[in-house]
């Protein structure tokens, strides 16, 4: 059972997001204040990671819920700023091939392609670059953790292959070092093969899980079409919008809570929609107002929350410990790897955790950065015995796992903080590292476990 003072904080801090927060990321001016969470007494910090989700993007045109003629204009191939390199994180060498690449050239209307960051979107990602910068880079926690000056072997950092992450990445490092951004400083990044991505759910690419994941869609599919509130939902924004039923085999990709010639709308990609319009300033169609926005959104937390985590009596992943198989299942990947990165800095070993370094081991890094997704922060949240969301997580939104060492016992203590404020985890604000580590135990899926159970016997990566 999750405390009620979590739930109770975590949705105080959404109630107010849009008024504390642009586009996911606080609010800060060209000399970015810190937040009032500085340093631990008598403890230095002496290694940060970062998960974020992509900043702002265009909507998903391919699918029935092209509401509106609006477009998205400005996009570029790669924004000004880190001339951004990927390398294969498996051995340093060719990258793999981009995802959402397959549709150039650019239009010559210079309109930007679905799912690629606009140029309002990678504004918000050197903010997000500017607040990290405030936190770690410059004298608020003395002393501070990274230079002044870039030095990569003190950052690595991995991305999706993505237009939408890669950039989103780059424009994260040029807010945090600007100086080097001006000059288009070389930027390596690491990334692996979509098939393999720590950075998605496990479920959507395990082909094992992938019947099991598939059953748990239509599971929800089922609970929704018997809610009273959600069918009231329904028939009120299908009017409005003059939506017809739709099913799934209308999507370029299939969202997870439509049904077969469904009677209610796909709450998750028509959300989606939605939001991407928003968060762009572009207007949305006739009829839809921030109420009828905001029961949009209800609607598809509550599809997505039955996906996630559902009631034990809906769970068809071990029901006895739902919660603890999905999040294995979503995150384990990157949560084994935020643990281990741990353990090797405590231990002074180099590299970082899943990176196979050819030339020997390139460095300590400081600060480690995963570029991801929506379903990213949502399910190290579940894992962090957070509940979920009662909004879907924004654009752009961030937790950081600081570990700070104490200089007299030299005890490791680790505060995680989303959208800059810091997490109740197990009853507390800060934890030993020990008693970190034994509460996400349960989710931790090591490489090695991660190969056994998505592709047994083969040979690896």
């Amino acid at each position: 059972m999750v405390p009620v003072a979590i739930i109770c904080s975590l949705a105080l801090f959404w109630a107010s997001a849009s008024a504390q927060f642009f586009g996911g990321v606080p609010r800060l001016s060209r000399s970015a204040t810190p937040l009032p969470y500085g340093p631990l007494p008598g403890a230095d910090l002496v290694l940060v990671q970062v998960a974020f989700r992509h900043s702002r993007r265009a909507s998903f045109l391919n699918d029935p819920y092209y509401l509106t003629e609006a477009t998205y204009s400005g996009c570029q191939l790669t924004y000004p700023g880190f001339n951004l390199t990927l390398v294969s994180e498996i051995n340093g060498g060719a990258p793999p091939p981009l995802s959402d690449l397959n549709r150039l050239p650019m239009p010559s209307d210079g309109l930007c392609l679905e799912g690629w960051l606009t140029p309002k979107g990678y504004l918000v990602a050197q903010e997000l670059g500017q607040f990290l910068r405030s936190r770690y880079v410059s004298d608020s926690i003395t002393p501070r953790l990274l230079d002044n000056a870039w030095n990569p072997k003190h950052v690595w950092a991995h991305t999706t292959t993505y237009h939408r992450t890669t950039n989103t990445l780059r424009g994260v490092i040029s807010g945090m070092f600007p100086n080097e951004a001006a000059t288009s400083t070389k930027l390596i990044a690491h990334a692996v093969n979509s098939t393999y991505e720590y950075m998605y759910s496990t479920g959507s690419y395990c082909p094992p899980l992938k019947p099991l994941f598939k059953l748990q869609e239509n599971l929800t599919v089922t609970k929704l079409a018997l809610d009273k509130a959600q069918r009231a939902a329904a028939a009120k924004v299908m009017k409005v919008l003059k939506l017809g039923p739709v099913n799934a085999s209308m999507f370029s990709t299939a969202p997870g809570d439509c049904g077969q010639a469904s009677a209610a709308p796909c709450w998750i990609p028509l959300y989606d929609k939605l939001a991407s319009m928003q968060a762009n300033d572009d207007p949305w169609p006739s009829g839809v107002t921030p109420e009828l926005f905001g029961t949009i959104s209800k609607q598809a937390v509550q599809a997505l929350a039955l996906m996630e985590a559902p009631p034990p009596e809906d769970c068809l992943l071990t029901p006895s410990n739902c919660t603890a198989n999905l999040a294995a299942a979503g995150a384990g990947s990157l949560i084994w790897r935020l643990v281990e990165n741990m353990i090797r800095r405590r231990d002074g070993v180099c590299g970082v955790a899943g990176f196979n370094a050819t030339n020997g081991c390139p460095s300590h890094p400081k600060m480690v950065l995963y570029a991801g997704h929506d379903n990213t922060s949502l399910d190290l949240l579940r894992a962090l015995g957070q509940p979920v969301p009662s909004q879907w997580p924004p654009f752009a939104n961030h937790l950081e796992f600081e570990l700070w060492r104490e200089r007299d016992s030299r005890k490791l203590k680790v505060r995680v903080l989303f959208q800059g404020v810091p997490l109740l985890i197990s009853g507390s604000y800060v934890n030993s590292f020990a008693n970190f580590k034994a509460f996400l135990s349960p989710y931790i899926v090591t490489q090695q476990q991660h190969q056994d159970m998505c592709w047994p016997g083969t040979s690896g990566k």
